[in-house]
């Protein structure tokens, strides 16, 4: 890698991790299991690639497919950063979408009583107009 590359991947991390403070995340919380944002990103990437070739696919047949640009697949591959959507689009055309209808499905309960001690969620109301 040359030392522009370098540079820029650095810079690259330094916004990456200013977005995140902006945005109020708080990356310690998302490496409590063991792994940083970043590393779980990279593997998510990299298992995407491995899909990739396992279904015997160049990057440009997978961006076609999905109906994404080659730039956004060889991003996604080398460091999982992708939007939503186009995610999904990979996945669809990897036939790994299944994963997605579990993604902020409500946890199960080992109990009973531990269903009912959870609070409901609550349907919320617009509020009355003023006259």
């Amino acid at each position: 890698m040359s030392l522009k590359c370098e540079m820029y991947g650095q810079a690259q991390q330094i916004q990456n991790d200013c977005l995140y403070v902006e945005a109020g995340y708080n990356q310690s919380k998302m490496s409590d299991y063991g792994t940083s944002f970043q590393e779980t990103l990279q593997g998510i990437g990299a298992r995407a690639r491995r899909l990739r070739l396992m279904r015997d696919l160049r990057q440009e047949e997978l961006a076609t497919r999905a109906g994404v640009g080659i730039a956004t697949v060889r991003r996604f591959e080398k460091t999982g950063a992708a939007s939503i959507e186009n995610v999904l689009r990979i996945a669809t055309v990897l036939n790994a979408e299944s994963v997605f209808e579990k993604l902020f499905e409500a946890p199960p309960y080992a109990s009973l009583d531990e269903a009912l001690a959870q609070p409901e969620a609550t349907h919320r109301q617009r509020a009355p107009k003023a006259k």
